[in-house]
């Protein structure tokens, strides 16, 4: 579900906290590498995308590689940036080869390409597009994962960290507005989440209170919402991608406003408007575990306050206790309002299990969730 309220901090410029830009600075400055490793997968990246259209495309390629501009993180682009890295030109000098070293060198060349034909032949055969049959088996096995997830999980903590942006021309010249940090609980399969810091200072505001987009059900609603047979999901093998080292399974997947249950809230005007929705799904062709998710709102009225609904969300493996569990890691969620456009990067830590002396307290008008049958 993607909630929105106006900003409470735009009519006063938004937050030009330097300790918020700071944070935000060693926050992004981890994705240059990923974004520096990328440059080697560029070919395979435009081949991988250009299935898909433009706004897939965009989001995906936003979530795997777009930074927060006017950060002034220095990233060198072009010429520029490889003439800073090429080494200074050194005079050398040609001595004789001995034959002996020239026939080592020609062994060590043919055995080294030997062991790249092979690799790349064992790639190319783990990297055969499964049969239909093969298909319907692979979605059937993250179906089961998917409806089962939320009711495996435990009672945990941790913290999530949102780093709100805005764009007031849609140009991609992202202003930060806040850095927001919460304790977030969820306890029998509910979540909770308090503020305990604002741009780097104590705060006790409410959750509800921050404003701006928020998203929820990244903890196992969205998941279920798309392999729900009530939904009647379209699903379209693509092909296969690495995810941190992970190989897997990308389907396409859409979800007609008949069937849909993604909603798009604007309290203050007290609208609630259920949409269609399409996106990606990226499956473990190991485990068959979901690790990522991309979501695209369909069909929203043009005259609707806001616009242009979507979310990447990635999972990763955490140990909690004694185990590990899927759960979130991060996700981007991107919106418009009117000409404003809005992005929030979220990120989650410090997972930690739920004790007998953690105190928590539920608003009792709050709907709670059908309890699992199974467990009656």
């Amino acid at each position: 579900m993607f909630v929105f309220e106006p900003f409470a901090s735009r009519e006063a410029g938004g937050s030009d906290d330097p300790w918020t830009v700071e944070r935000a600075q060693q926050k992004i400055a981890g994705a240059h590498v990923c974004k520096a490793l990328g440059h080697r997968l560029d070919g395979r990246s435009s081949k991988f995308l250009g299935g898909f259209g433009e706004g897939t495309r965009n989001s995906f390629e936003s979530f795997q590689a777009d930074l927060p501009e006017r950060l002034r993180i220095p990233w060198s682009k072009g010429p520029n940036r490889q003439a800073a890295h090429k080494p200074a030109f050194r005079a050398a000098t040609i001595k004789p080869i001995k034959l002996a070293s020239l026939l080592m060198f020609m062994r060590f060349a043919c055995v080294s390409a030997l062991l790249v034909f092979s690799i790349a032949s064992t790639a190319q055969t783990d990297l055969t597009e499964p049969d239909s049959a093969e298909q319907k088996k692979i979605l059937a096995d993250a179906a089961e994962f998917a409806l089962n997830h939320e009711m495996s999980l435990p009672n945990f903590l941790c913290t999530q960290t949102t780093q709100r942006f805005e764009d007031s021309m849609g140009k991609g010249n992202w202003r930060p507005i806040d850095l927001i940090v919460e304790r977030l609980t969820y306890f029998e399969h509910r979540e909770e989440y308090k503020v305990f810091m604002v741009n780097g200072q104590p705060s006790n505001v409410a959750h509800e209170a921050l404003g701006g987009a928020t998203s929820s059900g990244e903890f196992g609603s969205v998941l279920k919402g798309i392999f729900w047979p009530e939904s009647d999901t379209q699903f379209t093998w693509e092909r296969f991608f690495t995810l941190r080292g992970r190989k897997m399974h990308v389907y396409s997947y859409r979800v007609p406003v008949t069937r849909s249950d993604y909603h798009i809230v604007v309290p203050r005007e007290k609208i609630d408007l259920v949409v269609a929705y399409h996106g990606l799904i990226f499956i473990d062709a190991r485990t068959r575990s979901v690790h990522r998710i991309t979501l695209h709102a369909d069909g929203v009225p043009a005259l609707f306050p806001v616009q242009d609904v979507s979310l990447a969300l990635d999972y990763d493996y955490t140990r909690i206790g004694d185990a590990d569990y899927l759960l979130p890691l991060e996700f981007e969620l991107r919106s418009r309002e009117r000409s404003w456009y809005i992005k929030n990067d979220v990120t989650y830590s410090d997972y930690r299990k739920f004790g007998a002396d953690s105190n928590i307290t539920f608003d009792p008008s709050a709907p709670r969730k059908p309890e699992d049958p199974s467990k009656k």
